[in-house]
């Protein structure tokens, strides 16, 4: 059984399952996912500011990242490597607790886990940035209609 289920429908195949097996089951509520559309032109707007910046594309979007996606504030023990755990995170402070030192860090949401909402900040961020040094983006209208096409109303 794999899929997405409302809860009746969930109930009804859990209870299809043969009683004899174990399973191994993992419940998530389900989240928008961005659209491949929407991460293809993301990437070819990443690609294009890059070469004028002359940069990466892999620094710019990280820098992106940084900018314009969800974070959280998180401390660790000093000798905790956070990029074991975090892709994208800035150092911010170093503290004593209880005979311990932390390190905090502000860490940033992967681009990958994002909704269409945030994915839609982002892409916002990166258009709006392409716009300043002047490379021709699609038209809000164009848009528009590439989520429609994608199912985001």
């Amino acid at each position: 059984m794999k899929g997405l289920f409302r809860k009746d429908k969930l109930l009804i195949e859990i209870s299809n399952l043969d009683k004899e097996k174990l399973y191994d089951v993992k419940i998530t509520e389900y989240s928008d996912k961005r659209t491949k559309t929407m991460n293809s032109y993301y990437w070819v707007l990443v690609t294009q500011l890059a070469n004028v910046l002359r940069t990466s594309k892999d620094e710019l979007h990280a820098e992106l990242i940084k900018r314009y996606s969800q974070r959280d504030y998180i401390s660790l023990l000093v000798n905790i490597n956070p990029s074991d755990y975090f892709p994208y995170y800035e150092y911010q402070n170093t503290f004593k607790h209880n005979n311990n030192t932390f390190k905090s860090y502000l860490v940033f949401k992967r681009s990958s886990d994002m909704n269409k909402h945030e994915f839609s900040i982002l892409l916002d961020g990166l258009i709006s940035e392409c716009k300043e040094v002047g490379i021709n983006t699609m038209t809000p209208e164009e848009i528009a209609q590439l989520r429609y096409l994608e199912g985001e109303r």
